[in-house]
């Protein structure tokens, strides 16, 4: 498959170490499951292959989306249809407008739609994936969604920080496995909702203990007869070391705005007036 490399930044080879893979609709949570029967070894004639990849589900499911009925997820309200136009209609444009301007915010399923995760600015990988088909269909793009299992290092060892880690902003590293599956598994599963999570260490000859696998929601983008695979909820936060002052760079002083304002302070309550 051809990669056109300005429409792939968010694309699921970029984004994690392991490979995604469409999976079928059953969900479900069994922490002790150690019998792989039915299960098949990925196919590694696509691009990319990953040496090693767990045993996954085989079978695909259907696209929620498509020409058929307007889903309530990704309904093209008029706001999407004049941000879509905005955008010049332009698909990397409105993919980098999820992905630059649209938090992630870690929970199971679709509970918001493109509508209010546009309005709030904030999204899961599903609502933010309605909201990538929602302006790509208004701009008239064939573009759905694909469900599926996704690996991704709890510590990126590639020299990125396209990891568990700096994704969701956690704040420990990898030095303890034990420790660290038994917090995501409570993170996911307790926390956060997933109704299914699992890791490579668990299934023999597999020795990792740094990846992490979960069920997720991205877009596929047909165009030219090629798809593309774009997932706008995986986003990098690097933390800032010796970060400035800000109300130093600012030359903030509350004195000096009180003092402007003409307002004085007695027993913890500030007054103010205003001419």
């Amino acid at each position: 498959m051809k990669t056109l490399r300005i429409l792939i930044f968010g694309i699921l080879a970029t984004a994690v170490a392991g490979r995604a893979q469409i999976t079928n609709g059953g969900w479900y949570y069994t922490p002790q499951r150690d019998d792989l029967a039915g299960f098949s070894q990925p196919d590694n004639s696509t691009e990319n292959p990953q040496q090693g990849d767990p045993p996954v589900p085989s079978t695909p499911i259907l696209p929620l989306g498509g020409t058929g009925p307007q889903y309530v997820a990704e309904a093209i309200t008029p706001q999407i249809q004049a941000l879509a136009n905005d955008l010049q209609d332009d698909p990397l444009k409105i993919y980098n407008y999820v992905h630059d301007h649209i938090r992630y915010v870690l929970y199971w399923g679709s509970k918001k739609g493109a509508q209010l995760t546009l309005l709030e600015k904030s999204g899961n990988d599903f609502d933010q994936s309605a909201l990538l088909v929602a302006l790509l269909q208004a701009a008239g793009y064939n573009a759905t969604y694909q469900f599926g299992w996704m690996q991704v290092p709890y510590d990126a060892k590639n020299g990125t920080q396209n990891d568990l880690h700096h994704w969701l902003q956690l704040n420990f590293a990898n030095t303890n496995w034990n420790y660290t599956s038994n917090y995501l598994f409570n993170l996911f599963y307790n926390v956060r909702g997933y109704p299914t999570l699992d890791y490579l260490s668990r299934y023999s000859p597999f020795t990792d203990t740094n990846t992490f696998m979960f069920q997720r929601v991205w877009v596929a983008l047909t165009l030219n007869s090629t798809n593309y695979y774009l997932d706008p909820a995986f986003k990098v936060s690097v933390q800032i070391t010796n970060a400035f002052n800000l109300a130093s760079a600012m030359q903030f002083s509350s004195n000096s705005v009180m003092s402007t304002a003409q307002g004085t302070e007695t027993g913890g309550v500030r007054h103010i007036w205003f001419e």
